[in-house]
């Protein structure tokens, strides 16, 4: 994962990581899902899951493409913005959204949906 980190590091320029960094990580990220996230998932073949980067979160018990990708650009604007990456943090958020989205799915239509769930 610090390869992927580094390798954005010295392919973006510098006014696009600058750009990156100033904006709120969750703004950041979110704003790149569809675009560049899109080009990581691609580009790296993560759909595949079978190559040495899929592999290495799946050691961590990420597995799906867009929560890797996340997680990489999240780490990407930590890093340019000097803090922690937390990465155990960063997998845990994934596998309780699909904990949390698996036990929705288990809930009998006539079952209302609890509001403090935040999609």
């Amino acid at each position: 994962m610090n390869e992927s980190v580094e390798f954005l590091e010295c392919e973006w320029a510098d006014n696009l990581k600058n750009e990156f960094k100033l904006k709120p990580e969750k703004e950041a990220v979110s704003e790149l899902h569809h675009s560049y996230g899109q080009y990581l998932r691609n580009q790296w073949k993560l759909w595949n899951g079978n190559n040495e980067l899929s592999l290495s979160f799946q050691e961590i018990g990420i597995t799906h493409p867009d929560d890797i990708s996340s997680i990489i650009l999240t780490s990407f604007h930590r890093k340019l913005n000097n803090k922690n990456i937390e990465i155990e943090k960063q997998a845990q958020f994934y596998k309780d959204y699909w904990k949390k989205s698996e036990s929705l799915e288990s809930l009998d239509d006539s079952e209302p949906v609890p509001d403090e769930l935040d999609f």
